[in-house]
């Protein structure tokens, strides 16, 4: 007979919640710590706590957490510094007004503040007041004259306002400042095809591709320079680059069928703006363009679509010299005469 197996007898413990209650009150009693250690802070230290935490916030892409902190931030201390932050997680959101706002604040903090100043002067730009981009800029650069960008982005609005030689002395400060800047040497060769220096600007352009082989600006700026100077050839094999370097940019397109027209080749030249227009359907001189061509052609209906649509185009933007030019390619097919063909207009973009 077997012993009898007798099962242990184990009693279960009751389960205490004292644990569970002792964590609780350490992190309230921690809450209470630090609420009491935030009130006992100076508000200037209270307001650079926040800014850390929006710093962070913005370094990591997150705007609307940043934007909250440099807020709470300046509800404890209004700083030029955090004015400057919070403006440029407004401009990251592309709320212009808001980050220009931000800006002007801290100008008035801090009149000392160069990234304000030049920060502001992109958002002028941005919006279209060039004369106020410029006089930030300025101040930019009387603040730190060992500036780059800030020479760069006022030669830019120079350019735009028609001073092409003061652009060019931007550019060049912004270059002995910085050898290696290749913008710098890609908007110079632009400004001085401009005046017509086309040698200088090929030579400034071929500079910038040996710094930054893909400068899409500098090899359309080279391609310009070198049809000014009757090399056709040349200028489509820039205008190549640049079109593989970036397919979804128009200019390129545009430019290549310009230079197509003039090596005889009138389809491909049709083509390259349709391209453009594809692109960027309100492209006027692509159309006006493209008129010339089909006209050229003897697609007569054709071009005087797009001379049609050009002369809108102009005439919403209020180009009213543009719109004539339209009409009156309209009806010089109308008489079987054929136009002679027009240039394109380049234009800057700020540095960020």
């Amino acid at each position: 007979m077997e012993p009898e197996t007798k099962r242990p007898n184990v009693q279960k413990k009751k389960q205490s919640n004292k644990g569970l209650w002792w964590g609780i009150g350490l992190v309230t009693l921690l809450g209470v710590a630090v609420g009491v250690w935030m009130s006992r802070m100076p508000q200037k230290a209270i307001a650079y706590y926040y800014r850390h935490q929006g710093q962070e916030a913005l370094d990591n892409g997150e705007m609307d957490p940043a934007i909250a902190h440099f807020s709470a931030a300046l509800d404890h201390y209004a700083s030029g510094e955090i004015y400057l932050q919070r403006g440029l997680a407004h401009q990251q959101q592309e709320n212009w007004r808001l980050a220009q706002d931000d800006f002007s604040q801290a100008i008035q903090l801090d009149p000392n503040l160069e990234q304000a100043f030049y920060k502001r002067g992109n958002i002028r730009f941005q919006l279209g007041d060039r004369q106020g981009a410029l006089e930030d800029y300025t101040s930019a650069i009387a603040i730190n004259p060992d500036t780059v960008k800030a020479y760069v982005n006022r030669g830019s609005v120079r350019g735009d306002l028609g001073d092409e030689v003061g652009a060019i002395d931007d550019y060049s400060e912004a270059i002995q400042n910085d050898p290696s800047f290749a913008q710098a040497y890609a908007n110079r060769c632009l400004s001085r095809s401009n005046i017509e220096d086309y040698q200088g600007a090929i030579a400034d352009c071929t500079q910038a591709i040996g710094l930054k082989p893909n400068s899409v600006r500098a090899y359309q700026n080279r391609g310009h320079a070198r049809r000014q100077l009757g090399d056709s050839l040349g200028a489509l094999e820039d205008f190549n680059i640049a079109i593989n370097l970036d397919p979804d940019d128009p200019d390129p397109y545009f430019n290549r069928g310009l230079a197509r027209l003039e090596l005889g080749d009138r389809i491909g030249a049709i083509d390259d703006y349709t391209e453009a227009i594809n692109r960027k359907p309100d492209h006027a001189l692509a159309y006006y363009e493209r008129g010339l061509a089909r006209a050229e052609t003897d697609d007569h209906l054709g071009a005087i679509a797009d001379f049609r649509t050009s002369g809108k185009l102009c005439l919403d933007a209020g180009r009213q010299g543009c719109y004539e030019d339209a009409q009156y390619h309209i009806t010089q097919i109308h008489q079987q005469e054929i136009p002679t063909s027009s240039e394109p207009s380049p234009s800057f973009d700020p540095l960020e």
